[in-house]
């Protein structure tokens, strides 16, 4: 009951830490921002809403960069009006412009951006506050500095830093095959979209410097895992959250074999805690400080996102558009025949090792458990993790590091 009321009062607290973060954001005049966005345009012009690092057009699974969300969310960095600050930092607000019907559908997004950029009044404005956005508390104050394929080059060093700290650490911690299965794991997220998508960065960062924090330091499990839910709520657009769970418990799981399964299940509830509790935070704090009947808006969301019936793109989830999503793979065939194959190991691993010492099978439980964490969560939202197959697929980084380390484990118990 303690940790319960603790984890309610750290919720609470971080409910409020996260709306004056956000009110400071907003105060930040867009002067500067203005201008470095400005010199941006014709860069996320010219990569169009979904592009590619490999030379591939359309929606891929593989190395696709999402412009069109990183184009909304510097349209959120660029507004700064003189409405109340507390309003804008509920509603986050954005201008809307008339484009050409003629524009490419993919670079709506980014031409709404460049007629923002011009500072032309003659715009509705659109409001997002489903989410809390924390993104804003560093996009804003860095683009007042830097442009956005500077912002993308610091991504990248910040981002390799702290990747190669991790495995240097691993090195002290565990073996060479582990630290190989986690390296695979990131390569399987795309670590070059994560560091120049600014819309994949937020879940990115947290999972590298958790893992961090765990390889550095004794630290109370149970609340790492409450924060990486407040985090992932406080600054994710709903991309690939789940990863924030998934692999540090894995990580926690090769420096702790002998753990419990029940262990994992509270560490996963404390996620979960996090996660829910802060973003419900959003609403309420909306609701008390505007007004606005945000529930509505939200109850809707939810049940297109879980019932998989959306006006989104036109398209109902059904098999036929998976089917689809699957006939148009062209060069990721390569990434879902890999997932395949992990699924059929993942298979002969669960049945040697009940040929071995049932110990093992015990020791490699919570690994299965977590392994099938990216399943449930697609099965929950079904909608938007196929609408949004090009970047949702990232979840199952999950499942493949989980597949490497049990084969790992029963090839060293077998051994």
């Amino acid at each position: 009951m303690k940790a319960i009321r603790n984890f309610i009062f750290i919720i609470f607290v971080s409910i409020i830490l996260g709306i004056i973060l956000m009110c400071s954001a907003y105060s930040i005049p867009n002067n500067n921002i203005r201008e470095n966005i400005s010199s941006s345009i014709n860069l996320l012009l010219r990569e169009g809403g979904y592009n590619s690092w490999l030379g591939f057009s359309g929606r891929k699974f593989y190395s696709t960069a999402d412009g069109a969300t990183d184009a909304i969310m510097l349209n959120n960095a660029l507004y700064y009006e003189n409405d109340s600050i507390i309003f804008n930092a509920m509603m986050n607000p954005r201008k809307i412009f008339k484009i050409n019907e003629n524009t490419n559908n993919d670079n709506i997004l980014i031409e709404i951006l460049a007629e923002s950029v011009k500072n032309n009044n003659n715009a509705s404005i659109n409001f997002y506050p489903r989410y809390w956005h924390g993104y804003l508390i560093f996009l804003k104050p860095l683009l007042n500095f830097f442009t956005v394929a500077q912002l993308r080059i610091i991504n990248f060093i910040l981002q390799v830093s702290i990747l190669i700290l991790i495995i240097a650490k691993l090195f002290k911690r565990t073996n060479f095959k582990f630290i190989l299965a986690f390296i695979l794991s990131i390569i399987f997220i795309d670590p070059v979209n994560s560091a120049k998508c600014f819309q994949y960065s937020g879940v990115y960062y947290i999972t590298l410097i958790s893992i961090l924090v765990m390889l550095s330091k004794n630290f109370n499990y149970l609340y790492l895992f409450l924060l990486n839910g407040i985090l992932t709520a406080f600054i994710d657009f709903l991309t690939y959250p789940l990863t924030t769970l998934g692999i540090p418990l894995i990580i926690y799981l090769i420096l702790n074999p002998e753990s419990k399964l029940i262990t994992i299940f509270k560490f996963s509830l404390s996620w979960l805690m996090g996660y829910s509790g802060m973003w419900s935070g959003k609403w309420l704090a909306n609701y008390f400080f505007t007004g606005y009947n945000i529930f509505s808006d939200v109850s809707n969301a939810i049940n297109d996102r879980i019932h998989g019936t959306s006006a989104y793109f036109g398209r109902s989830v059904t098999w036929n558009l998976v089917y689809d999503h699957v006939k148009n793979l062209n060069y990721s065939w390569i990434i879902a025949l890999i997932f395949i194959a992990s699924i059929i190991i993942f298979l002969a691993i669960i049945l040697r090792a009940v040929k071995l010492k049932i110990t093992s099978l015990n020791n490699i439980l919570p690994l299965i458990v977590v392994s099938l964490y990216p399943v449930i969560w697609f099965a929950l939202l079904q909608n938007h993790s196929i609408i949004h197959y090009f970047f949702t697929y990232k979840i199952f980084s999950i499942t493949f590091f989980a597949v490497l380390v049990i084969l790992i484990k029963c090839l060293n118990y077998e051994k």
